[in-house]
């Protein structure tokens, strides 16, 4: 079961009550449901996830079977050759699996190439001493092709997004909720991807689409895409959150104003003016009296 608290604003999950649950099994007995943290990964379809996001354990997987492989490659001393083969075909295809489903942040996903990669190098004969930036750069431009688990997820999660977007599917339209949902969490009438992630990421609280947002930021990518915007309500309206981004603000003070901005239902300046645009709607000074 999962709750909320609230501290100065910001929204965490609460600790867990004990309960008891139970499921009624085939023969009419019943069984007991265990009962975990919000933080505690499950392997479910061969992805360690918990309800938290953030897929830490996963990310400990990957790195602990790239270190089992390294270790049998080591004691195996095939040709280097056959080292990268085996590297492309046998090792990647594992890791590959269930990247683009996985809600960790960039930089759990370049930790493990700092701590698997430079085992790997007197395997498939690169000199340790090589430049770091040298090993994953395609062999076109004179690199060593080393694959990047940040660059392998952003195209995993891309091709789920062209897979699965805008299809007669339920998680098509899960899709779609959560992009919606985003461009009301930040207060923009616009495609939410198409933003400045470092201006705007830090609103909105972990979700797939916001660790997509988030690689497409880094690695400068523009993603062009059919995205429901919010029409505005009046001529030479504004929206509030580039108001309030125009002002000299810091973080703190930003994601304040915008917790009031999502608490009274606000997008466009509009929203809280009266009609004739001259004074702030009631609702504005009492919150509870804003009527549907």
């Amino acid at each position: 079961m999962l709750d909320y608290t609230c501290e100065d604003g910001e929204w965490s999950y609460a600790e867990m009550t004990p309960r008891k649950l139970f499921v009624t099994n085939p023969d009419g007995t019943k069984s007991q449901i265990n009962q975990e943290e919000v933080t505690v990964s499950k392997k479910t379809l061969g992805i360690h996830d918990a309800p938290a996001g953030g897929n830490e354990e996963h990310i400990k997987y990957i790195q602990q079977k790239a270190s089992t492989w390294t270790d049998r490659m080591t004691n195996g001393h095939l040709p280097h050759h056959m080292a990268w083969i085996a590297y492309r075909l046998q090792l990647w295809p594992g890791l590959r699996y269930g990247l683009g489903t996985m809600t960790n942040d960039i930089k759990e996903a370049t930790s493990v190439n700092s701590k698997i990669d430079y085992r790997m190098l007197n395997i498939l004969g690169v000199s340790q001493t090589v430049m770091t930036g040298l090993r994953m750069l395609h062999t076109t431009f004179g690199g060593f092709g080393l694959l990047s688990v940040a660059t392998e997820q952003l195209i995993c999660r891309i091709n789920m997004l062209l897979q699965h977007y805008h299809t007669s599917t339920n998680l098509s339209r899960k899709l779609e909720a959560s992009l919606r949902y985003l461009q009301l969490q930040l207060g923009t009438p616009h495609n939410p991807i198409t933003l400045d992630y470092d201006k705007w990421g830090h609103l909105a609280p972990l979700s797939w689409v916001k660790m997509l947002w988030r690689l497409l930021h880094h690695f400068n990518i523009h993603l062009h895409m059919e995205c429901a915007t919010i029409p505005s309500p009046r001529e030479r309206d504004q929206v509030l959150m580039e108001l309030i981004f125009g002002k000299v603000l810091d973080r703190k003070t930003i994601r304040s104003l915008s917790r009031c901005r999502g608490s009274l239902e606000i997008i466009f300046l509009s929203d809280m003016m009266t009609a004739d645009g001259r004074y702030l709607e009631q609702f504005v000074f009492d919150p509870g009296s804003k009527v549907a």
